[in-house]
Protein backbone atom coordinates (compact mmCIF):
# COMPACT_ATOMS: atom_id res chain seq x y z
CA UNK A 1 0.00 0.00 0.00
CA UNK A 2 1.52 3.39 -0.97
CA UNK A 3 2.49 5.70 1.88
CA UNK A 4 0.47 8.85 2.54
CA UNK A 5 2.71 11.79 1.83
CA UNK A 6 0.70 14.95 1.15
CA UNK A 7 -1.15 17.05 3.75
CA UNK A 8 -4.36 16.62 1.71
CA UNK A 9 -4.05 12.83 1.73
CA UNK A 10 -3.27 12.80 5.44
CA UNK A 11 -6.27 14.97 6.31
CA UNK A 12 -8.54 12.95 4.02
CA UNK A 13 -7.52 9.80 5.80
CA UNK A 14 -7.81 11.34 9.29
CA UNK A 15 -11.34 12.73 8.88
CA UNK A 16 -12.83 9.92 6.81
CA UNK A 17 -16.02 8.62 8.50
CA UNK A 18 -14.45 5.16 8.82
CA UNK A 19 -11.19 6.49 10.20
CA UNK A 20 -9.98 5.22 13.56
CA UNK A 21 -7.76 8.27 14.13
CA UNK A 22 -8.04 10.05 17.46
CA UNK A 23 -9.17 13.66 17.91
CA UNK A 24 -5.52 14.60 18.37
CA UNK A 25 -4.63 12.88 15.09
CA UNK A 26 -7.36 14.84 13.33
CA UNK A 27 -6.17 18.13 14.85
CA UNK A 28 -2.58 17.44 13.77
CA UNK A 29 -3.61 16.48 10.24
CA UNK A 30 -5.85 19.55 9.91
CA UNK A 31 -3.11 21.85 11.27
CA UNK A 32 -0.61 20.50 8.77
CA UNK A 33 -3.14 20.90 5.97
CA UNK A 34 -3.98 24.47 7.03
CA UNK A 35 -0.30 25.41 6.96
CA UNK A 36 -0.07 24.13 3.39
CA UNK A 37 -2.87 26.43 2.19
CA UNK A 38 -1.70 29.79 0.86
CA UNK A 39 -3.75 32.16 -1.33
CA UNK A 40 -6.05 29.35 -2.42
CA UNK A 41 -7.59 29.77 -5.88
CA UNK A 42 -11.06 28.58 -6.82
CA UNK A 43 -9.57 25.76 -8.90
CA UNK A 44 -7.43 24.64 -5.98
CA UNK A 45 -10.35 24.76 -3.56
CA UNK A 46 -12.60 22.82 -5.92
CA UNK A 47 -9.85 20.23 -6.36
CA UNK A 48 -9.80 19.79 -2.57
CA UNK A 49 -13.59 19.49 -2.43
CA UNK A 50 -13.47 16.75 -5.07
CA UNK A 51 -11.39 14.72 -2.61
CA UNK A 52 -13.04 15.93 0.60
CA UNK A 53 -16.54 17.42 0.28
CA UNK A 54 -17.01 20.65 2.25
CA UNK A 55 -19.66 18.90 4.30
CA UNK A 56 -17.06 16.45 5.60
CA UNK A 57 -15.23 19.33 7.28
CA UNK A 58 -18.43 20.77 8.76
CA UNK A 59 -19.48 17.34 10.10
CA UNK A 60 -16.42 17.35 12.38
CA UNK A 61 -17.87 20.17 14.45
CA UNK A 62 -19.25 18.61 17.59
CA UNK A 63 -17.36 15.30 17.54
CA UNK A 64 -15.18 16.51 20.42
CA UNK A 65 -17.97 18.25 22.31
CA UNK A 66 -17.26 18.47 26.01
CA UNK A 67 -13.65 17.36 25.67
CA UNK A 68 -10.51 19.39 26.37
CA UNK A 69 -9.71 19.30 22.66
CA UNK A 70 -13.02 20.72 21.42
CA UNK A 71 -11.92 24.36 21.16
CA UNK A 72 -8.63 23.47 19.46
CA UNK A 73 -10.42 21.28 16.91
CA UNK A 74 -12.99 23.99 16.16
CA UNK A 75 -10.27 26.60 15.64
CA UNK A 76 -8.25 24.58 13.18
CA UNK A 77 -11.37 23.47 11.32
CA UNK A 78 -12.45 27.09 10.96
CA UNK A 79 -8.99 28.02 9.67
CA UNK A 80 -9.14 25.34 7.01
CA UNK A 81 -12.71 26.08 5.90
CA UNK A 82 -12.06 29.84 5.82
CA UNK A 83 -9.01 29.41 3.59
CA UNK A 84 -10.85 27.04 1.25
CA UNK A 85 -13.89 29.33 0.97
CA UNK A 86 -11.85 32.49 0.65
CA UNK A 87 -11.94 32.62 -3.19
CA UNK A 88 -15.68 32.01 -3.33
CA UNK A 89 -18.10 34.94 -3.55
CA UNK A 90 -21.25 35.09 -1.45
CA UNK A 91 -23.35 34.35 -4.54
CA UNK A 92 -21.33 31.20 -5.20
CA UNK A 93 -21.79 30.04 -1.61
CA UNK A 94 -25.51 30.90 -1.60
CA UNK A 95 -26.07 28.91 -4.81
CA UNK A 96 -25.58 25.66 -2.88
CA UNK A 97 -28.36 24.81 -0.41
CA UNK A 98 -26.02 22.69 1.70
CA UNK A 99 -23.58 25.58 2.03
CA UNK A 100 -26.38 27.91 3.13
CA UNK A 101 -27.53 25.34 5.68
CA UNK A 102 -24.02 25.24 7.14
CA UNK A 103 -23.82 29.06 7.08
CA UNK A 104 -27.09 29.51 8.96
CA UNK A 105 -26.18 26.82 11.46
CA UNK A 106 -22.88 28.63 12.03
CA UNK A 107 -24.69 31.89 12.72
CA UNK A 108 -26.56 30.12 15.52
CA UNK A 109 -23.62 28.16 16.92
CA UNK A 110 -22.41 28.66 20.51
CA UNK A 111 -18.74 28.56 19.41
CA UNK A 112 -17.29 32.01 18.69
CA UNK A 113 -14.91 30.54 16.09
CA UNK A 114 -17.69 28.83 14.15
CA UNK A 115 -20.00 31.82 14.32
CA UNK A 116 -17.21 34.17 13.22
CA UNK A 117 -16.53 31.88 10.26
CA UNK A 118 -20.13 32.27 9.12
CA UNK A 119 -19.96 36.04 9.62
CA UNK A 120 -16.95 36.20 7.29
CA UNK A 121 -18.98 34.46 4.59
CA UNK A 122 -21.96 36.81 5.09
CA UNK A 123 -19.61 39.81 4.88
CA UNK A 124 -18.74 38.80 1.33
CA UNK A 125 -22.18 39.94 0.16
CA UNK A 126 -20.94 43.53 0.56
CA UNK A 127 -18.67 42.95 -2.45
CA UNK A 128 -21.57 41.65 -4.52
CA UNK A 129 -24.30 43.46 -6.45
CA UNK A 130 -26.95 45.67 -4.79
CA UNK A 131 -29.45 42.90 -5.58
CA UNK A 132 -27.43 40.38 -3.55
CA UNK A 133 -27.13 42.80 -0.62
CA UNK A 134 -30.88 43.39 -0.77
CA UNK A 135 -31.53 39.63 -0.80
CA UNK A 136 -29.37 39.14 2.28
CA UNK A 137 -31.04 42.07 4.02
CA UNK A 138 -34.47 40.54 3.51
CA UNK A 139 -33.46 36.97 4.42
CA UNK A 140 -33.26 35.12 7.71
CA UNK A 141 -29.47 35.51 7.45
CA UNK A 142 -29.85 39.18 8.40
CA UNK A 143 -32.07 38.32 11.35
CA UNK A 144 -29.46 35.87 12.65
CA UNK A 145 -26.81 38.52 12.02
CA UNK A 146 -28.69 40.94 14.27
CA UNK A 147 -29.11 38.26 16.93
CA UNK A 148 -25.32 37.82 16.99
CA UNK A 149 -25.02 41.39 18.31
CA UNK A 150 -25.93 39.86 21.67
CA UNK A 151 -23.19 37.22 21.43
CA UNK A 152 -21.03 37.07 24.54
CA UNK A 153 -17.69 37.19 22.73
CA UNK A 154 -16.81 40.81 21.94
CA UNK A 155 -14.92 40.30 18.67
CA UNK A 156 -17.74 38.23 17.17
CA UNK A 157 -20.42 40.69 18.31
CA UNK A 158 -18.40 43.64 16.97
CA UNK A 159 -18.06 41.92 13.59
CA UNK A 160 -21.84 41.42 13.51
CA UNK A 161 -22.40 45.11 14.30
CA UNK A 162 -20.00 46.13 11.54
CA UNK A 163 -21.58 43.91 8.87
CA UNK A 164 -25.13 44.83 9.91
CA UNK A 165 -24.15 48.50 9.76
CA UNK A 166 -22.77 48.22 6.23
CA UNK A 167 -25.87 46.37 5.05
CA UNK A 168 -28.11 48.83 6.90
CA UNK A 169 -26.43 51.78 5.20
CA UNK A 170 -27.34 50.21 1.84
CA UNK A 171 -30.86 49.15 2.88
CA UNK A 172 -31.83 51.27 5.94
CA UNK A 173 -35.52 50.32 5.87
CA UNK A 174 -34.68 46.70 6.62
CA UNK A 175 -33.16 47.85 9.90
CA UNK A 176 -35.58 50.53 11.05
CA UNK A 177 -38.82 49.06 9.69
CA UNK A 178 -38.67 45.32 9.15
CA UNK A 179 -36.36 44.44 12.04
CA UNK A 180 -37.25 47.21 14.51
CA UNK A 181 -38.83 44.66 16.89
CA UNK A 182 -35.63 42.60 16.99
CA UNK A 183 -33.63 45.72 17.81
CA UNK A 184 -36.07 46.68 20.57
CA UNK A 185 -35.72 43.24 22.11
CA UNK A 186 -31.96 43.48 21.93
CA UNK A 187 -32.09 46.86 23.68
CA UNK A 188 -33.68 45.12 26.66
CA UNK A 189 -30.94 42.48 26.95
CA UNK A 190 -28.23 44.19 29.01
CA UNK A 191 -26.16 47.38 29.01
CA UNK A 192 -23.37 45.96 26.84
CA UNK A 193 -25.74 44.78 24.14
CA UNK A 194 -27.76 47.98 24.38
CA UNK A 195 -24.76 50.10 23.42
CA UNK A 196 -23.88 47.75 20.59
CA UNK A 197 -27.39 48.30 19.22
CA UNK A 198 -27.09 52.06 19.68
CA UNK A 199 -23.78 52.01 17.82
CA UNK A 200 -25.49 50.17 14.97
CA UNK A 201 -28.54 52.41 14.68
CA UNK A 202 -26.53 55.60 15.14
CA UNK A 203 -24.01 54.66 12.44
CA UNK A 204 -26.78 53.73 10.00
CA UNK A 205 -28.97 56.71 10.88
CA UNK A 206 -26.05 59.05 10.39
CA UNK A 207 -25.20 57.68 6.96
CA UNK A 208 -27.80 59.64 4.96
CA UNK A 209 -30.80 61.91 5.34
CA UNK A 210 -33.16 59.11 4.32
CA UNK A 211 -31.64 56.67 6.81
CA UNK A 212 -31.89 59.24 9.55
CA UNK A 213 -35.53 59.97 8.84
CA UNK A 214 -36.31 56.25 8.96
CA UNK A 215 -34.45 55.93 12.26
CA UNK A 216 -36.22 58.91 13.73
CA UNK A 217 -39.63 57.61 12.61
CA UNK A 218 -38.93 54.21 14.17
CA UNK A 219 -38.49 55.78 17.59
CA UNK A 220 -35.31 53.78 18.15
CA UNK A 221 -33.27 56.94 18.58
CA UNK A 222 -35.39 58.17 21.49
CA UNK A 223 -33.79 55.75 23.91
CA UNK A 224 -30.41 57.00 22.88
CA UNK A 225 -31.40 60.55 23.81
CA UNK A 226 -32.23 59.36 27.31
CA UNK A 227 -28.83 57.67 27.56
CA UNK A 228 -27.02 60.94 26.77
CA UNK A 229 -29.00 62.70 29.49
CA UNK A 230 -28.57 59.85 31.99
CA UNK A 231 -27.34 60.57 35.51
CA UNK A 232 -25.35 57.33 35.32
CA UNK A 233 -21.87 58.53 34.38
CA UNK A 234 -20.77 55.43 32.50
CA UNK A 235 -24.01 55.33 30.52
CA UNK A 236 -23.70 59.02 29.61
CA UNK A 237 -20.03 58.67 28.63
CA UNK A 238 -20.77 55.74 26.33
CA UNK A 239 -23.64 57.68 24.77
CA UNK A 240 -21.49 60.78 24.18
CA UNK A 241 -18.91 58.58 22.47
CA UNK A 242 -21.58 57.24 20.12
CA UNK A 243 -22.93 60.77 19.70
CA UNK A 244 -19.75 61.75 17.86
CA UNK A 245 -20.64 59.27 15.13
CA UNK A 246 -24.10 60.65 14.49
CA UNK A 247 -22.93 64.25 14.29
CA UNK A 248 -20.89 63.73 11.12
CA UNK A 249 -23.85 64.22 8.75
CA UNK A 250 -26.18 67.16 8.27
CA UNK A 251 -29.12 64.90 9.10
CA UNK A 252 -27.45 63.70 12.28
CA UNK A 253 -26.56 67.22 13.33
CA UNK A 254 -30.13 68.30 12.64
CA UNK A 255 -31.36 65.54 14.95
CA UNK A 256 -29.00 66.65 17.71
CA UNK A 257 -30.41 70.15 17.40
CA UNK A 258 -34.06 69.07 17.26
CA UNK A 259 -33.64 66.74 20.20
CA UNK A 260 -31.92 69.51 22.22
CA UNK A 261 -28.94 67.24 22.78
CA UNK A 262 -26.44 69.92 21.75
CA UNK A 263 -28.07 72.37 24.13
CA UNK A 264 -28.06 69.76 26.89
CA UNK A 265 -24.33 69.11 26.41
CA UNK A 266 -23.44 72.79 26.16
CA UNK A 267 -25.44 73.61 29.28
CA UNK A 268 -23.91 70.74 31.22
CA UNK A 269 -20.54 72.50 30.98
CA UNK A 270 -21.88 75.29 33.22
CA UNK A 271 -23.14 73.14 36.10
CA UNK A 272 -21.85 70.69 38.67
CA UNK A 273 -18.83 70.37 40.94
CA UNK A 274 -15.80 70.05 38.68
CA UNK A 275 -13.96 68.08 41.34
CA UNK A 276 -16.65 65.43 41.38
CA UNK A 277 -15.33 62.47 39.38
CA UNK A 278 -18.59 61.95 37.48
CA UNK A 279 -18.79 65.63 36.53
CA UNK A 280 -15.12 65.74 35.59
CA UNK A 281 -15.41 62.73 33.27
CA UNK A 282 -18.61 63.95 31.63
CA UNK A 283 -17.31 67.48 31.03
CA UNK A 284 -14.03 66.18 29.63
CA UNK A 285 -15.93 63.96 27.19
CA UNK A 286 -18.18 66.89 26.24
CA UNK A 287 -15.23 69.16 25.50
CA UNK A 288 -13.79 66.41 23.30
CA UNK A 289 -17.15 66.05 21.54
CA UNK A 290 -17.45 69.75 20.67
CA UNK A 291 -13.78 69.89 19.68
CA UNK A 292 -14.18 67.00 17.27
CA UNK A 293 -17.38 68.56 15.96
CA UNK A 294 -15.40 71.71 15.13
CA UNK A 295 -12.56 69.65 13.65
CA UNK A 296 -14.93 68.10 11.09
CA UNK A 297 -14.58 70.32 8.01
CA UNK A 298 -17.91 69.03 6.66
CA UNK A 299 -19.70 70.80 9.52
CA UNK A 300 -20.11 74.57 9.72
CA UNK A 301 -19.14 75.13 13.32
CA UNK A 302 -19.61 78.93 13.31
CA UNK A 303 -23.40 78.84 13.85
CA UNK A 304 -22.98 76.26 16.63
CA UNK A 305 -20.42 78.45 18.37
CA UNK A 306 -22.65 81.51 18.03
CA UNK A 307 -25.69 79.71 19.43
CA UNK A 308 -24.00 78.01 22.37
CA UNK A 309 -21.10 80.45 22.96
CA UNK A 310 -18.67 77.58 23.09
CA UNK A 311 -15.51 79.71 22.94
CA UNK A 312 -16.72 81.69 25.93
CA UNK A 313 -17.25 78.46 27.85
CA UNK A 314 -13.69 77.37 27.04
CA UNK A 315 -12.36 80.75 28.17
CA UNK A 316 -14.25 80.56 31.46
CA UNK A 317 -12.41 77.37 32.37
CA UNK A 318 -9.05 78.93 31.50
CA UNK A 319 -9.92 81.90 33.72
CA UNK A 320 -10.51 79.74 36.80
CA UNK A 321 -7.54 79.34 39.12
CA UNK A 322 -8.82 76.03 40.46
CA UNK A 323 -9.88 74.25 37.25
CA UNK A 324 -9.57 70.49 37.65
CA UNK A 325 -6.44 69.25 35.84
CA UNK A 326 -8.36 66.66 33.80
CA UNK A 327 -10.89 69.25 32.67
CA UNK A 328 -8.14 71.77 31.91
CA UNK A 329 -6.42 69.14 29.75
CA UNK A 330 -9.69 68.57 27.86
CA UNK A 331 -10.20 72.33 27.41
CA UNK A 332 -6.69 72.80 26.00
CA UNK A 333 -7.18 69.85 23.68
CA UNK A 334 -10.56 71.13 22.52
CA UNK A 335 -9.05 74.52 21.63
CA UNK A 336 -6.52 72.71 19.46
CA UNK A 337 -9.26 70.73 17.73
CA UNK A 338 -11.35 73.87 17.12
CA UNK A 339 -8.39 75.64 15.54
CA UNK A 340 -7.18 72.67 13.52
CA UNK A 341 -8.80 73.86 10.27
CA UNK A 342 -9.30 77.16 8.52
CA UNK A 343 -12.82 77.92 9.74
CA UNK A 344 -11.88 77.15 13.33
CA UNK A 345 -8.68 79.18 13.23
CA UNK A 346 -10.67 82.14 11.92
CA UNK A 347 -13.09 81.75 14.83
CA UNK A 348 -10.22 81.74 17.34
CA UNK A 349 -8.23 84.56 15.73
CA UNK A 350 -7.90 87.69 17.89
CA UNK A 351 -10.32 86.36 20.52
CA UNK A 352 -9.89 86.79 24.28
CA UNK A 353 -9.81 82.97 24.42
CA UNK A 354 -6.72 82.71 22.23
CA UNK A 355 -5.04 85.56 24.11
CA UNK A 356 -5.67 83.81 27.43
CA UNK A 357 -4.52 80.52 25.95
CA UNK A 358 -1.19 82.00 24.84
CA UNK A 359 -0.74 83.77 28.17
CA UNK A 360 -1.20 80.50 30.07
CA UNK A 361 1.13 78.65 27.71
CA UNK A 362 4.05 80.87 28.66
CA UNK A 363 3.66 80.09 32.38
CA UNK A 364 3.00 76.33 32.39
CA UNK A 365 5.31 73.34 32.63
CA UNK A 366 5.21 69.54 32.68
CA UNK A 367 2.31 67.55 31.27
CA UNK A 368 0.11 70.62 30.82
CA UNK A 369 2.88 72.25 28.78
CA UNK A 370 2.82 69.22 26.49
CA UNK A 371 -0.94 69.61 26.03
CA UNK A 372 -0.48 73.27 25.09
CA UNK A 373 2.23 72.36 22.58
CA UNK A 374 0.04 69.68 20.97
CA UNK A 375 -2.77 72.20 20.51
CA UNK A 376 -0.37 74.84 19.19
CA UNK A 377 0.83 72.21 16.71
CA UNK A 378 -2.74 71.94 15.41
CA UNK A 379 -3.21 75.72 15.20
CA UNK A 380 0.03 76.23 13.31
CA UNK A 381 -0.59 73.12 11.22
CA UNK A 382 -3.40 74.80 9.26
CA UNK A 383 -2.26 75.33 5.69
CA UNK A 384 -4.19 77.11 2.92
CA UNK A 385 -3.46 79.27 -0.09
CA UNK A 386 -5.03 82.24 1.72
CA UNK A 387 -2.29 84.67 2.87
CA UNK A 388 -4.57 85.88 5.67
CA UNK A 389 -4.70 82.39 7.19
CA UNK A 390 -0.93 82.03 6.80
CA UNK A 391 -0.60 85.28 8.72
CA UNK A 392 -2.84 83.88 11.47
CA UNK A 393 -0.55 80.86 11.91
CA UNK A 394 2.42 83.23 12.01
CA UNK A 395 0.73 85.29 14.73
CA UNK A 396 0.22 82.15 16.80
CA UNK A 397 3.94 81.46 16.50
CA UNK A 398 4.83 85.04 17.41
CA UNK A 399 2.56 84.82 20.46
CA UNK A 400 4.59 81.89 21.81
CA UNK A 401 7.22 84.57 22.52
CA UNK A 402 10.07 82.25 23.50
CA UNK A 403 13.32 83.44 25.03
CA UNK A 404 15.78 83.96 23.45
CA UNK A 405 13.62 82.63 20.61
CA UNK A 406 10.69 80.24 20.35
CA UNK A 407 12.75 77.80 18.29
CA UNK A 408 15.49 77.77 20.93
CA UNK A 409 12.85 77.05 23.56
CA UNK A 410 11.48 74.18 21.52
CA UNK A 411 14.96 72.70 21.11
CA UNK A 412 15.49 72.80 24.88
CA UNK A 413 12.07 71.20 25.42
CA UNK A 414 12.89 68.47 22.91
CA UNK A 415 15.99 67.62 24.94
CA UNK A 416 14.00 66.97 28.11
CA UNK A 417 13.81 63.38 29.38
CA UNK A 418 9.98 63.20 29.50
CA UNK A 419 8.79 61.56 26.28
CA UNK A 420 5.37 63.19 25.84
CA UNK A 421 6.85 66.68 26.29
CA UNK A 422 9.66 65.96 23.84
CA UNK A 423 7.24 64.60 21.22
CA UNK A 424 5.02 67.65 21.61
CA UNK A 425 7.99 69.96 20.98
CA UNK A 426 9.05 67.99 17.90
CA UNK A 427 5.48 68.06 16.54
CA UNK A 428 5.36 71.82 17.04
CA UNK A 429 8.62 72.25 15.12
CA UNK A 430 7.24 70.18 12.26
CA UNK A 431 4.15 72.41 12.02
CA UNK A 432 6.39 75.48 11.92
CA UNK A 433 8.52 73.88 9.18
CA UNK A 434 5.41 73.37 7.02
CA UNK A 435 5.09 77.14 6.42
CA UNK A 436 7.30 79.42 4.36
CA UNK A 437 7.49 81.87 7.26
CA UNK A 438 8.52 78.96 9.49
CA UNK A 439 11.27 77.85 7.14
CA UNK A 440 12.58 81.40 7.01
CA UNK A 441 12.59 81.55 10.82
CA UNK A 442 14.59 78.33 10.93
CA UNK A 443 17.14 79.63 8.44
CA UNK A 444 17.59 82.74 10.61
CA UNK A 445 18.08 80.66 13.75
CA UNK A 446 21.70 79.58 14.20
CA UNK A 447 20.86 76.57 16.35
CA UNK A 448 17.91 74.64 14.99
CA UNK A 449 19.20 73.50 11.61
CA UNK A 450 22.47 72.37 13.17
CA UNK A 451 20.50 70.56 15.88
CA UNK A 452 18.38 68.74 13.29
CA UNK A 453 21.33 67.31 11.33
CA UNK A 454 23.52 66.58 14.37
CA UNK A 455 23.15 62.82 14.85
CA UNK A 456 25.10 62.80 18.13
CA UNK A 457 22.52 64.65 20.23
CA UNK A 458 19.52 62.34 19.87
CA UNK A 459 19.73 58.70 20.90
CA UNK A 460 16.10 57.55 20.99
CA UNK A 461 14.45 56.08 17.90
CA UNK A 462 11.40 58.29 18.45
CA UNK A 463 13.51 61.44 18.55
CA UNK A 464 15.48 60.38 15.47
CA UNK A 465 12.24 59.79 13.57
CA UNK A 466 10.91 63.21 14.52
CA UNK A 467 14.09 65.04 13.55
CA UNK A 468 14.04 63.22 10.22
CA UNK A 469 10.36 64.14 9.65
CA UNK A 470 11.09 67.80 10.35
CA UNK A 471 14.05 67.81 7.96
CA UNK A 472 11.97 66.05 5.33
CA UNK A 473 9.20 68.64 5.74
CA UNK A 474 11.74 71.39 5.17
CA UNK A 475 13.35 69.86 2.10
CA UNK A 476 10.18 68.74 0.30
CA UNK A 477 8.57 72.20 0.33
CA UNK A 478 8.14 73.82 -3.08
CA UNK A 479 10.33 76.74 -2.02
CA UNK A 480 12.91 74.58 -0.23
CA UNK A 481 15.99 75.34 -2.34
CA UNK A 482 15.28 79.04 -2.50
CA UNK A 483 14.34 79.45 1.16
CA UNK A 484 16.92 77.14 2.72
CA UNK A 485 19.80 78.32 0.56
CA UNK A 486 23.12 76.67 1.48
CA UNK A 487 21.35 74.61 4.15
CA UNK A 488 19.31 72.75 1.53
CA UNK A 489 22.18 70.49 0.40
CA UNK A 490 23.07 69.52 3.97
CA UNK A 491 19.46 68.78 4.89
CA UNK A 492 18.87 66.83 1.66
CA UNK A 493 21.91 64.69 2.37
CA UNK A 494 20.63 64.09 5.91
CA UNK A 495 17.21 63.02 4.58
CA UNK A 496 18.79 60.83 1.92
CA UNK A 497 20.75 58.96 4.60
CA UNK A 498 17.58 58.19 6.56
CA UNK A 499 16.59 58.73 10.20
CA UNK A 500 18.89 56.10 11.76
CA UNK A 501 22.07 56.57 9.74
CA UNK A 502 25.34 56.20 11.62
CA UNK A 503 28.68 56.96 9.88
CA UNK A 504 31.22 54.14 9.96
CA UNK A 505 34.14 54.62 12.31
CA UNK A 506 36.76 55.13 9.53
CA UNK A 507 34.51 57.67 7.87
CA UNK A 508 33.88 59.41 11.16
CA UNK A 509 37.60 59.47 11.91
CA UNK A 510 38.30 60.89 8.45
CA UNK A 511 35.71 63.62 8.95
CA UNK A 512 37.26 64.61 12.28
CA UNK A 513 40.84 64.51 10.98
Amino acid sequence: MPSITTPLERVADAIHPDSTSTIRDKINALSSFSQSLHDVSIDQAQSVFENIPLGSFYMLFGIAEGSDEEEELNKVLCQVIRKLLDPFTYDMIAADDNNMTFLVQGLNHFSSDIRYLSLIQVEKCLNSTPQTIDQVAHSNVFSFLLATIAFQQTQTAAKAVDIATKIGVKVPEVLFSQNASILRNLLETNETVRFRVYELIVRVAGSSTRAFELGETSGLLNGFINEVQSTDTLVALNAIEILRQIAVTSAGLSFLEKSNLLEHLATSLDTGDDNDTAVMLTKSATFLFFGQLAQNEEIEFGPIEQKYHYLEKLESFLDKDDTNKEILTAVIGSIGLVGSNEQGLRLLHNTPLLNKFMEMFSTTAGDIKAEFLQSLTKLMGVRTEDPAVEQMTRQVYDSMDGRPTTLDNLIQTAKQPVENIRVAAFACMKSIASHMWGRREMVRNEHILGYLVDRTVEHTLEGQRWKFNIAETLTTADDAQETLGDHYRILRNYVRQGPYYRPTEPAAALESA
